[in-house]
C-alpha cells in the first residue's frame, strides 16, 4: 500500500514538473520577445538606432517566470524523494 502511494505521488509530482518545465520554456521565449520588442519601442521613440540590447522584464513578467520555476524545482524534488522512498520499502 505504502508503495503504491509512493508511486502515484512520485507520478504525480513529476508530470507537474514536465508540464511546468515546458511551460516556463514558453514564458522565458515569450517574455524575452516582449522585453526585447518593448526597449526597440523605446529606442525608436526616443529617435536612437536600434540595438541588440535586451529590454528589462515587468514585474509580473519576472514574478510569473520565477513562481513556475519554483513550482517545476519544488515538484522535481518531491518526486524525486518519493522514488527514492520506494527503494526502501523492499
Amino acid at each position: 500500500m505504502l508503495v503504491a502511494f509512493s508511486s502515484r505521488v512520485a507520478a504525480v509530482c513529476l508530470i507537474v514538473c514536465v508540464c511546468s518545465s515546458i511551460t516556463l520554456i514558453v514564458m522565458l521565449l515569450r517574455f524575452y520577445e516582449m522585453a526585447w520588442s518593448r526597449q526597440g519601442d523605446k529606442l525608436r521613440a526616443a529617435g536612437q538606432q536600434l540595438s541588440e540590447k535586451e529590454g528589462e522584464l515587468s514585474a509580473f513578467e519576472l514574478g510569473l517566470i520565477l513562481a513556475t520555476s519554483y513550482l517545476a524545482l519544488v515538484s522535481f524534488l518531491i518526486g524525486f524523494a518519493f522514488i527514492g522512498r520506494i527503494a526502501f520499502h523492499f
